[in-house]
């Protein structure tokens, strides 16, 4: 068959349906920068700290949808790699980032900054500041 005159086709077949390949699932993405903002609610996370000590700038970031959340339907959490919880999306810029991700848009955040000051900021509000990309 046409496998057999160019091997070449199951050969880029194979690769574009291997998940584990090292090609990107999609080659021709780019990263858009929606938001730079604080994470809220940090203050009130057991062991922040310790989770901060181990961000730093650039650092990728989980974000979760939390749409059954009874303080805000457009929740959205932030999550370190280990899925550890941070804290929240700002209830005031989280309408369009729930909006995204509804949608089914590819989001994410980096760390822009950590500021790990007590005296500066001794309830921490200013904790973790973070951009949030769209993968489109």
């Amino acid at each position: 068959m046409d496998e057999l005159r160019n091997p070449l086709a199951s050969d880029l077949r194979a690769l574009f349906q291997d998940p584990g390949s090292l090609l990107p699932a999609d080659p021709f993405s780019r990263q858009i920068l929606l938001l730079h903002t604080q994470v809220n609610g940090c203050r009130f996370r057991e062991g922040i700290l310790d989770l901060a000590l181990d961000l730093k700038a650039g650092d990728r970031l989980l974000l979760l949808r939390e749409p059954d959340n009874p303080h805000d339907e457009r929740a959205v959490r932030v999550l370190d790699q280990r899925e550890k919880f941070l804290g929240y999306v700002p209830r005031a810029s989280n309408e369009p980032i729930a909006a995204l991700m509804d949608a089914g848009k590819r989001l994410y955040a980096e760390v822009e900054e950590v500021r790990i000051d007590p005296e500066e900021d001794p309830f921490l509000w200013h904790l973790l500041s973070i951009r949030i990309y769209m993968e489109d």
